[in-house]
C-alpha cells in the first residue's frame, strides 16, 4: 500500500536538505541526482520533476548557502541593539564567531568561490550576495561613526575591512582545520570605532 503523498513544497524541501546533506559529506563535486534521490528518500524522477536540471538544483543549494551564510537583515539589526556602536559591533561579534558552527557551509560557499572562476553566473551571484552583505555592514558603520566624537576612518572603509575580516575567520577556519581566536578581530574593529557623543 503507497504511503501518503507528500506536499509538493515539502518534497522540494526534503530534496534540498537532501542535496544539502550530499553535498555537506562529500563536497559539490560528488553531487549526483542519485545520491540526492537517495538521500531524499524519493526517486530520481521525482528530484527532475521538482527541479529540473541539475543546474537548477545546484543554484538552490546556493541560494540556501548565501542565505545562511552572507544574509544581514538591516532593519532588524537596527531593531536588536539601542547604540549605533553597539549594533555593529553586536554584529561583528556574532558574524565572527558564527564561522564555527557554520564550517560545513562555508566550506560548500568556497567550493561555489573556486567554481566561480569558471562559471560567471554563479560568480555573479556571489559578487551581489557579498555586496549586499557589505552594504548592511556599511551602513551600520556609517551610523555609529556619524554618532562618534571623532572618525578616523570612512564607513566604507570600515566596512571593508570588517567583511574581509569576516571572511578571513572563516576561510582560516576550513583550512587551518581550528577554530580562529575571534576575539582579537572584534577588538582591532573595535578600535576603529571611536566612543560615541549621544
Amino acid at each position: 500500500m503507497p504511503g501518503a503523498k507528500v506536499p509538493e513544497r515539502e518534497r522540494r524541501e526534503q530534496i534540498l536538505h537532501a542535496a544539502v546533506a550530499v553535498a555537506t559529506q562529500a563536497g559539490l563535486a560528488s553531487l549526483t541526482v542519485r545520491k540526492i534521490a537517495e538521500a531524499a528518500g524519493t526517486s530520481v524522477g521525482l528530484v527532475f520533476f521538482h527541479y529540473q536540471t541539475m543546474e537548477l538544483l545546484r543554484d538552490a543549494l546556493l541560494d540556501w548557502l548565501l542565505e545562511r551564510v552572507l544574509r544581514l537583515d538591516l532593519g532588524a539589526i537596527r531593531q536588536r541593539w539601542l547604540s549605533p556602536r553597539e549594533r555593529v559591533l553586536g554584529l561583528l561579534a556574532e558574524e565572527l564567531t558564527a564561522a564555527h558552527s557554520l564550517r560545513s557551509e562555508i566550506t560548500l560557499l568556497l567550493e561555489y568561490w573556486v567554481q566561480s572562476t569558471q562559471q560567471p553566473a554563479v560568480r555573479h551571484r556571489l559578487q551581489h550576495a557579498l555586496a549586499d552583505y557589505t552594504a548592511v555592514v556599511h551602513a551600520l558603520a556609517a551610523d555609529a561613526l556619524a554618532a562618534a566624537t571623532v572618525a578616523a576612518v570612512t564607513p566604507a572603509g570600515f566596512a571593508s575591512a570588517a567583511v574581509r575580516g569576516i571572511l578571513g575567520v572563516g576561510l582560516e577556519m576550513v583550512v587551518v582545520d581550528a577554530a580562529p581566536d575571534a576575539t582579537a578581530q572584534l577588538a582591532m574593529l573595535a578600535a576603529l570605532l571611536p566612543g560615541e557623543t549621544r
